[in-house]
């Protein structure tokens, strides 16, 4: 005669309950591929995104680079120069184009606005970036 039941106990795994509950069927697994496959995808595309980035911000870095140098060098030469500066120069530096202007003002006291151009391609595009400054008669 079996004894009585302790509520706290669960009653013993059939064969027949532990066929029913043993595993994902292949519909589960299938869409569980399909939502980590979708998920690297993003990732793939966010890494992507980041790689352009990175390197747009490493060319506007030197560009700015160039650009900076080309107006020290401005700004060191004579105003005189300066005045007498009528055409454009261009200079090609590891891939970038600066070209560099120096534009005097009306009236001629009121100085010369020097301007600093720096063009480069990434990839398809093209990028610029412009520097300027107002240099004063000493």
């Amino acid at each position: 005669m079996p004894g009585p039941r302790h509520p706290m106990v669960a009653p013993a795994l059939t064969l027949s309950r532990m066929r029913g509950s043993g595993g994902m069927t292949l519909i589960e697994v299938l869409s569980a591929t399909l939502v980590l496959s979708l998920g690297l995808l993003a990732l793939a595309s966010l890494q992507i995104t980041a790689m352009r980035a990175n390197a747009y911000a490493r060319d506007l870095s030197q560009a700015t680079a160039i650009a900076k140098t080309c107006m020290e060098e401005l700004l060191a030469a004579p105003y005189s120069s300066l005045q007498k500066m009528t055409e454009s120069r261009n200079a090609n530096i590891r891939g970038f184009s600066a070209r560099t202007a120096a534009e005097p003002l009306v009236p001629q006291t009121a100085g010369v606005l020097l301007t600093v151009n720096v063009t480069w391609r990434q990839g398809e595009r093209t990028h610029s970036m412009k520097l300027q400054s107002l240099r004063k008669p000493s």
